[in-house]
C-alpha cells in the first residue's frame, strides 16, 4: 500500500477532483468527488470555522462519543471506473472494516488525523506521474484532455475520460437515480458538447 496525503481539491471540466499525493511516491491519484464532499474537504484544509457541525464533523463527534477511532482509510479498489474505499475503525479491542466512498473517507480521515492509503494496483491503474516542477492540477488537466474508452461514474471516478463520455455517464446515472432535472440539464450539455466537437 502507498501512504498518501491530500494535496488539494481542484476543478476539472467535469467538476471537483481531490488529489491524493504519494508521500514516498512520485504519483498523484485524482478522484472526482461531489460538491458537498469537496466543500467539506476544502473547509477543513483551509481551517474555515463553521457554526454547526457538518456531516463529517458529526460523524467524528459520534465516533469520539462512542470511544471509537478511525485507524486508517484505504482506497482499496477500482471497478467499472469507480473507486472504492474501506475505513478501519478501532473500538475497544475490535477492528471493524467499513465500506465507504473515498470522498467521505478522506473528509473523515482529515478530521480524525488518520492516515490515507492507496492500494498499489489502484495507483498503478489510475495514478498520474508528475513531471519535475509540474503542479498536480496541471497534470490532472492534461490527463483529462486525453480521451479513454471507458465511461466515468459521477462522484468517485478516474479523471482520464473525455468530457463527452463523462457527461453521458452522468446522464445515465441521473436517470437511474430519478434526478430528472439534472438529467435534462445534462442532456442539454451533451448536445452543446457534441456540436462543439463536430
Amino acid at each position: 500500500m502507498i501512504r498518501t496525503e491530500v494535496k488539494t481539491v481542484t476543478m476539472s471540466l467535469a467538476g471537483f477532483v481531490v488529489l491524493l499525493e504519494g508521500i514516498d511516491d512520485d504519483r498523484v491519484l485524482p478522484i472526482h468527488i461531489g460538491p458537498p464532499e469537496a466543500q467539506s474537504i476544502l473547509l477543513y484544509l483551509n481551517d474555515v470555522p463553521v457554526g454547526r457541525p457538518l456531516t463529517h464533523d458529526l460523524f467524528r463527534n459520534v465516533l469520539q462519543t462512542l470511544t471509537a477511532r478511525v485507524d486508517r482509510i484505504v482506497v482499496s479498489d477500482l471497478r467499472d471506473d469507480t473507486f472504492f474505499a474501506t475505513m478501519s475503525l478501532i473500538t475497544g479491542s475490535d477492528t471493524l472494516q467499513v465500506d465507504c466512498r473515498p470522498s467521505d473517507a478522506i473528509a473523515l480521515a482529515l478530521r480524525c488525523a488518520a492516515p490515507i492509503y492507496v492500494e498499489d494496483f489502484v495507483m498503478a491503474r489510475a495514478g498520474i506521474h508528475l513531471s519535475e516542477g509540474e503542479e498536480a492540477d496541471e497534470a490532472v488537466e492534461k490527463e483529462a484532455d486525453k480521451p479513454e474508452s471507458s465511461p466515468a461514474n459521477t462522484g468517485e471516478a478516474p479523471v482520464g475520460q473525455s468530457r463527452l463520455q463523462r457527461l453521458k455517464a452522468d446522464l445515465k446515472k441521473a436517470i437511474e437515480d430519478e434526478r430528472y432535472e439534472d438529467a435534462a440539464e445534462l442532456r442539454d450539455r451533451i448536445g452543446k458538447t457534441g456540436k462543439a466537437t463536430t
